[in-house]
C-alpha cells in the first residue's frame, strides 16, 4: 500500500509540477480505494431480506415488496438500488425496472417498490440484482445476499356478486329453516348456521341441528383459454362462481387438464391457478364427470350444466351478475 501511495505521489507531482498537488491527488485516489474496499466488505456480509406485503393481489391494486437489512452493515446515507423483472404469463411479456433509495436512520424496512396490477394474470417478480454505492458515490457494488429472489402470485379479478342466485339461494335457505330442526347455540357450533330471525325475535341464539346437515360438493370443469382477449372475463366468471359457492360453505371439486383440486375458500382458487401456471397447464386429456363447465366460444364465456346455459360477453362483464346455476 505504501509503495502504491509513493508511486501515486510521484505521478501526481510530475503531472501537476507540485509535490503538494501530488499528495492531494494521491490522497483523493486513496480515499476512493478505501471507500470501495469498505463498501465491498459490507456487501459481502450484508443480506437484504425481501417480503410481499400480502398474498392476495386484486386487479387495480398494487403488488408491493418490502426489503430490510438483516445485519445492518450499512448506515444512514448509503444508496441502494434493486434491479428486478416482472413477467406476465397470460400476456406473455416482461418488464425490467430499477428502483433507488437511501438507507435512512433507524428504520429496518426502508426499501419498497410497487407494481400496479391492471389485468388478470399470473405474475413472477424476479429480483435480479441488489447493489450499494460506495461512500464517494463513484461505484456500484453487488450485495451477495438477497439476490435472485422470485415472488409468484395470481392477480385475481374483481369478483362480481351473483345477484340473481343470491336472491334465489336466500329464499331456499328460509324454506330449509322452516323444515329443519333447531337447537340452542353451543360453543363450537358454526356461526353460519345461526337462525337470525329467531335471534331478532327471542334474543337467543338458535342453530340448525347438525345431524340434519348433509355434506355436498359441486364439480366444475374449466379449460385454459387460448386467446388473450377473453382472459379477463373468463377468470372473472371462474372467481365469481367459486366465491358464490364458498361463501355458502359449499365445497368445490375443480378439474382442469385432468388435475383435480379441492376448493373450500377463494384463496384455494389462487393456489390452484398458481399450480397450473407453474406447470404451464400441461394437457392431460382425461374425461371427468362435472356439474358445471366453464369454456369459451368466440367472444362468449359459457357456463353450462346439464339443463342450464349462461353466455357472458367479454364486452359486458356485468352480465355475470345474472348468472343462473
Amino acid at each position: 500500500m505504501y509503495v502504491v501511495l509513493l508511486f501515486m505521489v510521484v505521478g501526481y507531482a510530475a503531472l501537476y509540477s507540485s509535490f503538494i498537488g501530488g499528495c492531494l491527488g494521491a490522497s483523493l485516489f486513496l480515499m476512493l480505494i478505501i471507500s470501495i474496499l469498505v463498501t465491498k466488505g459490507k456487501c459481502s456480509r450484508e443480506v437484504v431480506l425481501f417480503q410481499k406485503e400480502k398474498e392476495d393481489v386484486v386487479v387495480g391494486n398494487y403488488f408491493s415488496i418490502y426489503g430490510e437489512l438483516d445485519h445492518k452493515e450499512f448506515s444512514r446515507g448509503y444508496e441502494i438500488r434493486v434491479k428486478y423483472e416482472t413477467s406476465y404469463y397470460l400476456q406473455d411479456k416482461k418488464k425490467k425496472k430499477t428502483v433507488h433509495t437511501i438507507v435512512p436512520k433507524g428504520e429496518e424496512r426502508f426499501l419498497s417498490f410497487h407494481e400496479k396490477m391492471d389485468h388478470v394474470d399470473f405474475i413472477k417478480i424476479h429480483i435480479k440484482k441488489v447493489q450499494f454505492r460506495d461512500a464517494t458515490g463513484t461505484l456500484w457494488l453487488n450485495c451477495n445476499g438477497g439476490e435472485k429472489i422470485t415472488f409468484v402470485s395470481m392477480v385475481q379479478p374483481v369478483i362480481y356478486p351473483l345477484v340473481r342466485m343470491d336472491e334465489k339461494f336466500s329464499d331456499f335457505q328460509e324454506q330449509q329453516w322452516d323444515s329443519f330442526e333447531i337447537k340452542e347455540y353451543q360453543r363450537g357450533d358454526k356461526l353460519s348456521r345461526i337462525h337470525w330471525k329467531l335471534l331478532a325475535s327471542k334474543q337467543t341464539l338458535f342453530i340448525k341441528n347438525l345431524f340434519m346437515e348433509e355434506e355436498e360438493s359441486v364439480r366444475i370443469l374449466f379449460e385454459q383459454p387460448k386467446h388473450k382477449e377473453v382472459y379477463e372475463v373468463f377468470y372473472t366468471v371462474l372467481y365469481s362462481v367459486s366465491a358464490f359457492f364458498t361463501e355458502y360453505q359449499i365445497p368445490l371439486v375443480m378439474y382442469c387438464n385432468g388435475n383435480e383440486y379441492i376448493v373450500q375458500k377463494i384463496d384455494d382458487v389462487n393456489q390452484m391457478l398458481c399450480s397450473l401456471f407453474i406447470n404451464d397447464f400441461e394437457n392431460n386429456n382425461i374425461y371427468v364427470e362435472y356439474d358445471y363447465k366453464i369454456s369459451v366460444d368466440g367472444e362468449m364465456i359459457l357456463l353450462q350444466s346439464s339443463d342450464i346455459s349462461n353466455e357472458i360477453s367479454i364486452h359486458k362483464p356485468d352480465e355475470i351478475k345474472d348468472i343462473r346455476l
